[in-house]
C-alpha cells in the first residue's frame, strides 16, 4: 500500500526490530507493537504508516538513572532522561556501539520526512517535521509507565 522500495522496507524492518529489542534490553517488562496505515492525502499527499511500540517497564528515567542521574544532579528528570538517550545517545550499558540504534532510527525517519516521538514518565520528546506543529519537548504530562 505504501509503494516503498524494497531497500527502504528492509530498513524499516531493521528499525522496528531495534525498537522491539530495546524493550527486551531496557524495559524489564513486556511490550506491544501496533501499526496502522492512513491516507494523508490532504496533509502529505500520500499514505503513511503509524507505528506504536510501548512497554510498561521502568521507563527511560529508571533505565538510565543508575548510570547517569548523578551527573545531572537535581536536573535529572523524565525529560532529561529522554534528552540523554534521544539527543546524546546515552545508554546504561558500557559496551562500545551501544546507544546508536535510536540515533540511526532518528536519522532514517528524518530522511523519510517522518516523525519520531517518545513518551516516558511525565515527558515526551520528538523530532518534529515541518508538516507537524507539535513541540519537540513536553514536560509535566500525566505520568505514563514505561515508554
Amino acid at each position: 500500500q505504501l509503494n516503498i522500495p524494497l531497500k527502504e522496507a528492509f530498513q524499516f524492518s531493521v528499525m522496528l526490530s531495534e525498537v522491539c529489542q530495546n524493550i527486551i534490553d531496557h524495559a524489564e517488562a513486556g511490550g506491544w507493537v501496533a501499526t496502522q496505515t492512513y491516507n494523508w492525502a490532504k496533509r502529505l499527499g500520500r499514505k503513511v504508516v503509524t507505528i506504536a511500540v510501548m512497554d510498561l517497564g521502568v521507563g527511560f528515567y529508571g533505565s538510565l538513572a543508575s548510570e547517569h542521574a548523578a551527573r545531572y544532579g537535581a536536573r535529572w528528570s523524565d525529560a532529561s532522561a529522554l534528552e540523554a538517550a534521544f539527543i546524546h545517545g546515552l545508554t546504561r550499558f558500557h559496551d562500545p556501539g551501544r546507544g546508536q540504534g535510536l540515533q540511526q532510527i532518528r536519522k532514517q525517519v528524518g530522511r523519510w520526512n517522518g516523525k519520531i516521538s517518545i513518551r516516558s514518565g511525565t515527558a515526551r520528546i520528538a523530532d518534529v517535521p515541518a508538516w507537524d506543529d507539535a513541540p519537540p519537548l513536553e514536560e509535566d504530562l500525566p505520568s505514563f509507565p514505561g515508554a
